[in-house]
């Protein structure tokens, strides 16, 4: 179990999976065929057809628990001509939302490595948007 809470109403828990959920569908929400999961290789994650979800990949979503807030690190791949900072933005105040409103609580850190651009081929990136909680944001390029 990965988070665990005991209230007066009962006892709250979620695993990472429903983390992983949470991501996937926040990223297909916030730019609908311009951000796809993929693992740490930048393989892209498939999802079958008659699934809502994806099924948890320990490459995809890494996440801890600090102070009651979650900091998480999540890899895509972007499609081939969208905006670098504007699909990440909305990728990142998706996630931020959908993580609040769904596992009730708040995203600290938030890092969205981009492990490649798509067109034709997938073309190999390594950039990193670290997200903090006071809303500043930066870009590193050639993050490994």
């Amino acid at each position: 179990m990965f988070y665990e809470e005991t209230t007066k109403l009962g006892r709250i828990s979620y695993d990472i999976s429903l983390l992983s959920s949470i991501v996937s569908h926040a990223a297909s929400f916030a730019s609908p065929g311009h951000a796809f999961p993929s693992d740490g290789k930048g393989r892209l994650i498939k999802q079958q057809k008659n699934e809502t979800s994806l099924k948890y990949n320990d490459d995809f979503l890494e996440a801890e628990l600090n102070d009651n807030k979650l900091d998480i690190r999540c890899h895509v791949v972007l499609r081939f001509g969208a905006g670098l900072n504007k699909t990440l933005e909305l990728l990142d105040r998706e996630i931020r939302r959908q993580v609040t409103e769904t596992a009730g609580n708040e995203v600290g850190e938030l890092m969205i490595i981009v492990k490649g651009v798509l067109s034709k081929n997938l073309a190999r990136r390594n950039l990193l948007y670290h997200s903090h909680a006071d809303g500043t944001h930066e870009i590193y390029w050639d993050y490994i």
